[in-house]
């Protein structure tokens, strides 16, 4: 009994890519392609071997999300608030690193949303005391780079059936 594994776009809930898993030519699951799955940046991803050069304004959606003012978002990318400011104003580039946290931070949003089945359910998550994150809140972890590992393992436990 050999399972073969197709690659397929599947028009569902989020409208992402699966992967079909067939046995005697029958589908018998379909599993979601997690790797640079995005939310808030899915349309900035063009040229998906490329960083994308991101700007204030891409990236407020998923700060508006997360609930961070300015203080919030200056500390999470480790600048100054007036830099936050500049981007703002001048709309320069957000920079290679910053862009790479915030790509980080999208993909688990997507992932706690496909896991949550909404939006809703999972920033009820985001916002309340977890035990298996020694009773912090999620959110608060996600603005540490070490915090979002411990938030992306939290969600892929919670996908494989652990309750958290």
């Amino acid at each position: 009994m050999k399972k073969k594994y197709t690659k397929n776009t599947v028009a569902n809930k989020a409208n992402e890519e699966t992967i079909r898993i067939l046995r005697h030519n029958k589908i018998v699951a379909e599993v979601p392609v997690t790797g640079n799955s995005f939310y808030f940046l899915n349309g900035k991803l063009k040229n998906k071997s490329a960083v994308p050069a991101l700007f204030y304004n891409d990236i407020l959606p998923l700060i508006d999300f997360l609930g961070f003012r300015q203080k919030d978002l200056a500390d999470f990318l480790h600048v100054d608030a007036s830099t936050i400011t500049r981007w703002k104003k001048n709309e320069t580039e957000i920079g290679v690193l910053r862009t790479k946290i915030i790509l980080d931070i999208d993909e688990i949003i997507a992932k706690g949303i496909r896991i949550f089945d909404g939006e809703a359910d999972f920033k009820d998550w985001l916002a309340a005391s977890n035990y298996a994150l020694g009773d912090k809140r999620p959110i608060e972890l996600l603005k540490d780079p070490y915090g979002t590992e411990s938030v992306d393992e939290a969600l892929e436990a919670i996908s494989w059936g652990a309750y958290l």
